[in-house]
């Protein structure tokens, strides 16, 4: 049963059928009830009774009408149907009754064919599923751990269901993909009988409606998020009433019926999967595939991609793979010869050379090398809109991590990892780096930490970090890209061949909430790093001619912030700099070494204050007195004026912009002013007093 599902779905019509989809000839039948009997079976079902308020989810998460009872009025076995009836009376704080069954630790199940023959009542507000649930919730509370709604229908829309999965994050951020079924338009599901079917296991789930295959979900749809559909699920049937999904109620088509001939459950043929490493590097020897012991398996007929070589294990239940360079990519193939018939599986396999000169982790959109293993839950979504497609990076979609003022440490971790060697990063002699748009100030954190999943999930930081890799943002609502440098080692019990993770982590340890980073290109370049040398905190009054250069290398191109110019030294490593009137930025260095060309270096710069450069005229400096200072709410600013005098109060940033201006005329003696500074962003500001040819000025730090 969808909870919080909207009704926008891809709609598919197909001709109708009245028989189910052909079992495999492997498939065997381990559970069903065939409603013979006179009574419920109690050993197979159990119903659930109330509005849900009981477990904290009135209306059972959908704003539902009805109360689910356990009474024969609303479920029974009759005539060999199970017969769920809806009516219109009040029970509990509800105006209608129902009932919800389900097989839980009664009848779980993990992979298989699961199927019933209904059919539908008619009436709109009626809403009856044919739905499974996870039994032990392995990854997390509702939708985390996954839900497949076999069908679902409308009694509003009587000619259509839907088959739908749920996965990804808990509300608001859960994710949902299903496809719509329509009869044709003289059909109804209230007519007669139809057969829907599921078939699930370790490579798709695959909806079925009279036979007719018409929805289809793979473990790679669902990424960057868990597949949570590999472990066991029970079975739910109920009809609910109203509710986000039914919509208006029409009372005068009570009792509504929903009937349900059997249900049954098959094994499937595919309920194993290839177990092996997808992502590798080429010439990679040795390489282990291998599925369970089949039981009744005659032979095991394994195939791999031209260039590749089974080495050892063809006809039986494991190989070794030698793979050769990146055009022996492709999928593992293995065919089960059993008795009853062929079962294939395939898994495919990505070879990646380390000797390129750019390896991509994820781009969002669409080429994913790497898994999302673990995340700051309702933080992160790894599919987004680009908020301001312009400038170096125009993708559609990026990926999104939020700070919020209930999480220390927001992050999201990357596993899978096309990564050799992880000395290279904490050598230089490769860089990490992504494109970057933050809400934060200028200057915020992103650390890249180097784990061992194990030691890092079962301790407390920095347990199983190896070490840290760091960038600040330069911008505030603009396109950059970060590349990040060893800042630190922290456990370094943890080896580096013992990598096999990287936490990407946003604003760690800081007090910035309500802000979030937009990311993309996340990638590996065998460039490697450089540091720049050169004066990162230049006098303000002085900004000619500033010198930066890196040891040499290779050839370059440098960049620096619009509005300074580049003198000299342009494609040499050393280069001349007049900022004008700019007071910081980032300076970036492009190499070309051994034809792969990419950021190698990055300095931020940020002039320091000159007093005298950023207030209107000259005259003799004097000091100026602040209290409390720091301060986060309000200021007193007192000055001894030596003779009368119009007094101008100037409040400028760090780089020199004028945000306040007030003036007094006539003062005289000491000059005292007390005032709000709740508008000003936590950070370092120049307050100066202008009177006359005297300039009175001094520091103050905002928190």
């Amino acid at each position: 049963m969808t909870r919080f599902l909207s009704t926008a779905f891809t709609f598919c019509m197909l001709a109708t059928a009245t028989f189910a989809q052909p079992l495999h000839p492997c498939a065997e039948l381990i559970w069903q009830d065939e409603f013979d009997g006179s009574t419920l079976d109690a050993t197979k079902w159990t119903p659930q009774i109330g509005d849900g308020c009981d477990i904290n989810l009135c209306g059972w998460g959908n704003d539902e009408a009805q109360y689910y009872t356990g009474r024969t009025e609303n479920v029974k076995v009759d005539a060999g149907n199970l017969v769920i009836t809806s009516l219109k009376e009040s029970m509990g704080t509800r105006d209608y009754t129902s009932a919800r069954i389900r097989t839980l630790n009664k009848g779980d199940f993990t992979f298989g064919r699961i199927e019933a023959r209904m059919k539908l009542p008619k009436g709109a507000g009626s809403w009856p599923a044919f739905w499974m649930l996870s039994s032990d919730e392995t990854y997390g509370a509702w939708p985390q751990s996954g839900e497949i709604d076999i069908m679902e229908y409308q009694g509003k829309d009587p000619n259509a269901v839907s088959g739908t999965v749920h996965y990804g994050e808990l509300p608001p951020n859960n994710k949902y993909k299903g496809l719509v079924y329509r009869l044709p338009s003289e059909g109804n599901f209230y007519d007669d009988f139809h057969v829907f079917t599921l078939e699930w296991d370790s490579t798709a789930i695959k909806w079925y409606m009279d036979g007719d295959l018409y929805h289809t979900f793979t473990p790679t749809d669902a990424i960057p998020y868990n597949w949570p559909f590999d472990q066991r699920f029970h079975i739910i049937l109920n009809n609910a009433v109203g509710g986000y999904l039914g919509g208006p109620i029409d009372d005068a088509s009570f009792p509504m019926v929903t009937t349900v001939d059997y249900v049954r459950v098959y094994t499937s043929p595919l309920n194993f999967h290839i177990a092996g490493k997808q992502h590798l590097f080429i010439n990679t020897s040795n390489v282990i595939y291998s599925v369970p012991t089949i039981s009744g398996a005659s032979s095991y007929n394994w195939s791999v991609p031209s260039g590749a070589t089974i080495v050892s294990g063809q006809n039986s239940n494991q190989i070794a793979v030698n793979w050769g360079g990146v055009s022996s990519q492709g999928n593992v193939v293995l065919e089960v010869v059993k008795s009853c018939g062929t079962t294939q599986l395939t898994l495919p396999v990505t070879l990646v050379d380390d000797n390129a000169c750019e390896i991509i982790l994820d781009d969002m959109n669409g080429n994913t090398n790497v898994s999302y293993d673990d995340w700051t839950t309702n933080t992160f979504l790894a599919s987004r809109s680009n908020p301001s497609a312009t400038g170096i990076n125009t993708s559609s979609n990026v990926g999104i991590i939020r700070k919020t003022a209930l999480v220390a440490t927001n992050k999201f971790v990357l596993g899978n990892l096309p990564i050799g060697d992880f000395n290279d990063y904490e050598s230089g002699q490769r860089i990490l780096y992504m494109d970057v748009y933050s809400t934060a100030d200028p200057g915020t954190t992103v650390e890249l930490r180097l784990q061992n999943k194990t030691k890092a999930h079962n301790g407390t930081y920095p347990a199983g970090v190896r070490s840290v890799l760091k960038a600040k943002t330069t911008f505030n609502r603009k396109w950059e890209t970060l590349v990040f440098k060893l800042d630190r080692t922290e456990d370094l019990t943890t080896l580096i061949n013992e990598i096999n993770q990287i936490a990407v982590v946003f604003n760690p340890e800081e007090n910035q909430t309500g802000i979030a980073l937009y990311f993309d290109n996340i990638k590996r370049k065998k460039i490697p790093y450089n540091a720049i040398s050169g004066n990162e905190t230049p006098s303000a009054c002085n900004l000619t001619d500033q010198l930066y250069t890196v040891s040499n290398t290779g050839s370059y191109t440098w960049t620096v912030p619009a509005g300074t110019s580049i003198t000299s030294g342009q494609s040499s490593n050393t280069i001349h700099v007049n900022w004008g009137s700019v007071r910081s930025g980032k300076i970036y260095l492009t190499e070309t070494i051994a034809g792969c060309t990419g950021y190698s270096a990055s300095l931020d710069v940020t002039a320091a204050n000159c007093v005298t450069g950023i207030l209107e005229g000259e005259g003799n400096l004097q000091s100026l007195t602040l209290y409390p200072n720091p301060s986060r709410d309000q200021l007193t600013v007192t000055c001894d004026l030596p003779s009368p005098s119009d007094v101008k109060l100037i409040i400028s940033s760090s780089l020199g912009e004028t945000l306040v201006i007030k003036n007094y005329s006539g003062q005289s003696g000491i000059f005292k002013e007390q005032f709000s500074i709740q508008e000003l962003k936590p950070g370092s500001y120049i307050i100066q007093l202008l009177t006359g040819s005297d300039i009175h000025a001094s520091q103050l730090i905002k928190y």
